[in-house]
């Protein structure tokens, strides 16, 4: 899924599936994304994803089957995420750039 350039490309219906399945934060973690981020790109995206709360009345053994928010269509549409490590690098790149820049 993560290409040499530190990108992530995952289709609506991937990253919903994941995120239900282990929540926003450990889709961020497991990619190594910017929680952030990757809340700003679901929400870009229109995928929803379980409040907080969930997760606690989840793990306290509380129904929590109609919490659901079912993804609407464009399931195939590719997203693609960067990860920590491509900004970190696009960030030193680009400091480079311009220190060469100031010392011509």
């Amino acid at each position: 899924m993560e290409n040499e350039k530190g990108i992530v490309k995952l289709t609506r219906k991937q990253l919903y599936d994941e995120i239900w399945a282990l929540s926003v934060a450990g889709v961020a973690r497991k990619y190594n994304l910017n929680y952030g981020k990757l809340i700003a790109t679901c929400k870009a995206e229109n995928v929803p994803f379980p409040s907080s709360g969930y997760w606690t009345r989840k793990n306290m053994g509380k129904d929590v089957s109609n919490e659901a928010v079912e993804l609407s269509c464009h399931e195939e549409t590719e997203i693609s995420l960067i990860t920590n490590d491509a900004t970190i690098k696009l960030l030193l790149d680009c400091m480079y750039t311009i220190r060469l820049k100031n010392c011509l």
